[in-house]
């Protein structure tokens, strides 16, 4: 078994798979001429953790919202501030996780 992938050149885990972690090409076929080194395939669900932390952010700042309505002061800047927190954070993850796939 090969030590290095023969589509992109990355080293390969002691435990192979039938495709490379890196590339997510198989293992078993030689590169084509016309596939590039650094093309990889897009990976599904990647930013699925950065849309859920943000619908889970706007649900809390809506939460935050109706206690602001209540006029329950506590509760609207307790919830409502996690949930801005949480909503930023997942901006910054879909944005990081943007950039990266954006450099390969």
């Amino acid at each position: 078994m090969p030590s290095q992938c023969p589509h992109c050149g990355a080293s390969l885990p002691i435990v192979l798979d039938a495709f490379c972690p890196n590339c997510r090409q198989p293992l078993d076929e030689q590169p084509s001429a016309t596939t590039s080194c650094n093309e990889s395939r897009p990976r599904p669900g990647v930013n699925f953790l950065g849309l859920m932390g943000m619908i889970g952010g706007l649900a809390a700042m809506t939460t935050g919202l109706f206690a602001l309505i209540r006029e329950n002061w506590a509760e609207a800047v307790y919830t409502g501030g996690i949930g801005l927190v949480i909503t930023v954070i997942s901006v910054g993850w879909l944005n990081r996780r943007k950039d990266k796939e954006g450099s390969n």
